[in-house]
């Protein structure tokens, strides 16, 4: 908290608490700030953390516009721009894992996968069954045949 306060300090939200003071006027200082960071040297990893911590409040309080609208052609082509991108990337990525999982466990795409599996299971059971009286009645007329 104390780092996001002074960054709503240092983008003229003094005395206001976070996320409520974030405004387009702010998130637009906010965001043209982190245009123009770079990693520090030797702290890469902290700097990362930082600003994907504040990519992730201005995505928290805006949505999609971070990422389809103006802010996202600001950051374009500058370091914060591809961890936007990584974490766009992480997000799509984390969003189908759930769908995933969803329809994974949906109890009726379940039970629907439970019917299909039997369905298939009684229709190899059929085959089987008229392959072997096939086989049956082939070795009843050879057998008839040999007796007469």
């Amino acid at each position: 908290m104390e780092f996001r306060t002074g960054l709503l300090q240092c983008a003229g939200a003094i005395r206001q608490e976070f996320p409520h003071a974030l405004d387009d006027l702010r998130a637009a200082v906010i965001v043209r700030a982190l245009a123009r960071v770079h990693p520090i040297p030797g702290k890469e990893r902290e700097t990362d953390e930082a600003v994907r911590l504040i990519l992730f409040d201005l995505w928290t309080v805006f949505g999609e516009r971070v990422t389809d609208g103006d802010m996202n052609a600001r950051l374009l082509g500058t370091w914060a721009g591809r961890v936007l991108s990584r974490m766009k990337e992480h997000y799509e990525a984390d969003k189908q894992r759930r769908r995933a999982h969803d329809e994974a466990n949906d109890p009726v795409l379940i039970q629907q996968r439970r019917a299909e599996k039997k369905r298939q299971k009684q229709e190899r059971h059929s085959e089987r069954l008229m392959q072997k009286e096939e086989r049956d009645r082939v070795w009843r007329e050879k057998r008839g045949k040999a007796g007469q």
